[in-house]
This record gives structure tokens, C-alpha cells and sequence, in this order.
């Protein structure tokens, strides 16, 4: 089992909407670090999570907040557990540069 902590998230057509889903996020392997070591689509980070490993991303007060495997209309997507603090953690996080 690995740990993952997310720097930054890409979402389609644009980064604060709600309603799409996070299409990528950046992450590396050190808490605090806001260097990315490597790109994940959704879909890998989901597979990840069911494979046990875990990622995790910080509030606006730099606390840890897990990252889950949540369901809507039969669709998969990732958020963090509910921490009470606005914005959502993930949507909080800055846009990845693209990667080609």
C-alpha cells in the first residue's frame, strides 16, 4: 500500500465547476510538497484506492483530508471525506500544467 498527496487537479471545461468531474490530478509521495512526481487520471487513482493505496489531500488550514471512492448515477468519481471546511479540498487545489 501506497500514500499519495494531491497538489493539483484538472477539470473540464473549467476548474471550479462542480458539476464535472476531476479529470486528473498531480500528486507525489511527501506531505507538503508541491512538487507533482506524477499524474494520475481519475480512473487510475480510483483503481488505486480499491487496491488499498490511499491519497489524501489538505484544507485550507494544511490538515489531512482522505480522498474517497464516492458513487452518482452509477458513476464513479473521487472527493474527500467530509471535513466541514468550504471550499471542497480538491477543487481548492490549483490546476496541473498539461501534460502532453
Amino acid at each position: 500500500m501506497a500514500t499519495y498527496y494531491v497538489v493539483c487537479v484538472d477539470k473540464h471545461p473549467y476548474h471550479s465547476d462542480p458539476h464535472n468531474r476531476i479529470e486528473r490530478v498531480g500528486a507525489n509521495e511527501s506531505r507538503g510538497s508541491g512538487t507533482v512526481t506524477r499524474v494520475w487520471t481519475t480512473e487510475q487513482v480510483i483503481a488505486s484506492i480499491h487496491r488499498e493505496d490511499t491519497f489524501y489531500s489538505t484544507d485550507r488550514f494544511g490538515d489531512r483530508v482522505r480522498v474517497i471512492v464516492a458513487t452518482h448515477l452509477g458513476r464513479d468519481y473521487i472527493k474527500t471525506e467530509n471535513d466541514g471546511v468550504q471550499p471542497d479540498n480538491l477543487l481548492a487545489k490549483p490546476d496541473c500544467k498539461r501534460a502532453s
